[in-house]
């Protein structure tokens, strides 16, 4: 990479034999390579951040929010409920490599101009057809695009009627998408269904836990659901940091609803809109009464996987219309003359 001096700085709290060969291995580069200059410098050891930083853990652990990404080598390891990351890119989150010469530090990969999304035609033609066959002054924009792409995706204009949407929910999960939050289903279907090109620019990651060996354990002990089991798991990966999407399984909501009453989780938005007859009308009924958290659901039997994915699908192409709209703006900023 062209560095003359590398700092190796060994992330561990005390000796052992790991950073002892750690220290080897800079010995060993620095015989090899005389005149690059490789300094091994004191592991964390005893200090009062070191102390802090384990206070924070312990306060995470008990309220069931930690944020730590990784587990053990989940990359280069099998371990239950990480099995599909093996052999994955791996995502840095740590301070791996810092350049200290702008002269020498690599050239910044260039990010991909944001766009706006097209729809297709037929799509384009199914939308000016729901605009006019109903009155739709009533609702602010973003409702409207929520309710008129789960009108296209049911065929049904009388859905509307039913639909909730909390005070500010549709808002809330419009920013934590802009954001980068993550999106948790509670079944793959909602997550194949989610549009994935708008993922991709801005960046977000989906997340199905149903169908990991983790989550099979922890529903068969816990006496679970597996989308239920899937739902905690998310809990203890996310935190609060997340929306949910459930659109089949109404153990997934009661799972979900739980969490908010027992654990204080406060997701930025959770969509509930299961389908069928046994438990699924009750547990909306909950989730409507819910004032803890921003929703969107509907009364009755009505939903699904395709309904939960159309109300994100709303937010990530509004998500993706504004950011392109910020980065028109800027670009116009930048070549327009300045006037005094």
């Amino acid at each position: 990479m062209g560095f003359s001096r590398i700092l190796v700085f060994p992330f561990f709290l005390f000796t052992g034999i790991l950073v002892k060969r750690i220290y080897a291995a800079a010995e060993e580069l620095r015989g090899n390579f005389p005149k690059l200059d490789v300094v091994p410098v004191p592991y964390l050891g005893v200090h009062p951040h070191v102390a802090d930083a384990l206070i924070e853990r312990a306060e995470e652990a008990i309220l069931g929010q930690a944020a730590m990404n990784c587990s053990l080598c989940k990359y280069r390891t099998q371990i239950v409920g990480y099995e599909q990351e093996v052999g994955a890119p791996q995502q840095g989150h740590h301070f791996h490599v810092r350049a200290v010469s702008d002269e020498l530090r690599p050239e910044p990969l260039v990010a991909p101009q944001p766009t706006r999304y097209i729809p297709h035609p037929i799509e384009a033609k199914s939308f000016e057809i729901i605009e006019s066959n109903l009155d739709w002054s009533a609702y602010p924009p973003l409702t409207r695009a929520i309710l008129q792409r789960i009108v296209h995706t049911s065929g049904d204009y009388e859905v509307v009627k039913d639909i909730f949407i909390s005070g500010g929910a549709d808002e809330a999960g419009l920013r934590a998408l802009l954001k980068g939050t993550p999106i948790l289903t509670d079944v793959t279907m909602v997550q194949s269904g989610l549009r994935r090109t708008i993922l991709e620019q801005l960046g977000l990651l989906t997340a199905c836990l149903v169908h990991d060996e983790e989550t099979r354990l922890l529903a068969k002990a816990s006496g679970l659901t597996r989308s239920a089991a899937g739902i905690r798991r998310g809990w203890e990966r996310f935190g609060n940091n997340v929306i949910v999407a459930i659109g089949d399984a109404p153990t997934a909501v009661e799972e979900t609803l739980r969490l908010v009453r027992e654990q204080k989780w406060s997701p930025h938005l959770i969509v509930g809109l299961p389908v069928g007859f046994v438990g699924t009308q009750e547990c909306k009924d909950k989730l409507r009464r819910c004032l803890q958290v921003n929703r969107i659901t509907n009364r009755g039997t009505r939903g699904g996987s395709p309904w939960a994915a159309s109300v994100i699908n709303a937010l990530l192409i509004t998500a993706a219309n504004r950011q392109a709209a910020a980065a028109e703006e800027q670009s116009l900023k930048a070549v327009s003359p300045q006037t005094i």
